[in-house]
């Protein structure tokens, strides 16, 4: 496995060079935050919030790098969900996400490339996004008491 420094700093930068101007930020959550991550047990939670919805091809290609990220990353695997900023400062349960990535998904992303887990609703989005607030960590973009 790769260092996870190494591997969030790949992501940021690929992000970063996808979203462009509509990335806010992006934010770790669940035990890497809170310094109880074991690299056997443990997968690297993310949120990526953005200004406007995405395109397909560009929801794919953000898939695309967490897919080859995956192969160095911890063996749970990485978990990303892609928020709108409009979703996150007007709270809503179920939350609304624009994408999602983990390792229940990486079976079906690397079978059908044209497949998104994408515009749904996750009841979970609400605890990830109160851990993110007490714990969480900004690894890019606007701190996490001014987006969340």
């Amino acid at each position: 496995m790769q260092n996870i420094k190494t591997i969030l700093d790949s992501i940021v930068e690929s992000y970063k060079t996808i979203l462009k101007d509509s990335l806010i930020g992006i934010y770790i959550y669940g035990s890497l935050a809170m310094d109880c991550f074991n690299p056997d047990i443990s997968d690297i939670d993310f949120l990526v919030v953005v200004k406007e919805n995405l395109n397909a091809n560009d929801k794919r290609k953000l898939v695309d790098i967490l897919l080859g990220r995956s192969k160095d990353g911890p063996g749970k695997g990485l978990e990303m969900s892609a928020l709108l900023e409009k979703d996150v400062k007007n709270f809503k349960h179920p939350t609304p996400y624009i994408l999602h990535y983990s390792n229940a998904y990486k079976a079906t992303y690397e079978a059908n490339h044209s497949y998104l887990c994408e515009d749904g609703e996750d009841p979970d989005l609400a605890a990830h996004i109160t851990i993110t607030r007490a714990r969480g960590i900004c690894i890019y973009g606007s701190s996490i008491e001014d987006i969340f």
